[in-house]
């Protein structure tokens, strides 16, 4: 079985470098829960940005190093993560100097609370401005905060880097031990963070609790 990612055309997405692309993700129509009973919308347009904003604020904790010029996500690492993940999709308008991504969404499935185990998708939301030297920053899109039963995320806020709706924080634990011993490169850290991520979907933990 050939498990190599599936070649876009680089004329019809235009990121450059003659480099297989992808398609941006959609950002303004994930409102809703997905549950695993309903097909997944494959977001094959161009749509409309997240638009950041500047400010002081940061958000971000002690440990996080400073971005560098390899900061973010090659596109040839997302297409080769499209493989096990294909709902994964880079923002428009949010590249880097490099050609790197720097905010990439996914959709993982993980259960609907501590008490329910009943399966949905989650809509997730990575910053990765000081990637791979650092652990991203994960938030959940959808579903909404309100509908949102897991310990481990957060209450909906909005930050700089999608100011018009509110996105809620994922609770990543004690990750920079473990994230830290994994192969330095942008693929096999990346790998590393989504096994994470599902992890914490699928296991929420009560100790670190963000809400309930």
């Amino acid at each position: 079985m050939d498990d190599s990612p599936t070649r876009l055309n680089p004329s019809e997405y235009g990121f450059g470098r003659g480099q297989g692309t992808v398609p941006r993700a959609s950002l303004d129509d994930q409102n809703h829960e997905f549950r695993l009973e309903q097909p997944m919308q494959r977001s094959d347009d161009t749509v409309a940005d997240i638009q950041p904003t500047h400010s002081k604020e940061d958000n971000r904790g002690p440990m996080m190093a400073t971005p560098t010029d390899q900061s973010g996500m090659p596109t040839e690492d997302i297409n080769k993560l499209r493989v096990w993940y294909p709902s994964m999709r880079p923002v428009k308008g949010h590249g880097m100097g490099s050609g790197n991504s720097r905010v990439i969404v996914v959709d993982l499935v993980g259960v609907k609370s501590h008490t329910n185990a009943a399966k949905i998708r989650y809509r997730i939301l990575m910053d990765l401005s000081r990637f791979p030297d650092s652990p991203p920053l994960a938030y959940v899109m959808s579903p909404e905060s309100d509908a949102i039963q897991h310990v481990n995320v957060g209450y909906g806020e909005r930050i700089n880097l999608a100011p018009n709706r509110r996105i809620c924080k994922i609770c990543l634990g004690n990750i920079e031990g473990v994230f830290f011993s994994w192969p330095r490169d942008h693929l096999s850290r990346m790998r590393g963070f989504l096994n994470h991520l599902e992890n914490i979907l699928n296991t929420p933990n009560t100790a670190s609790r963000m809400r309930g």
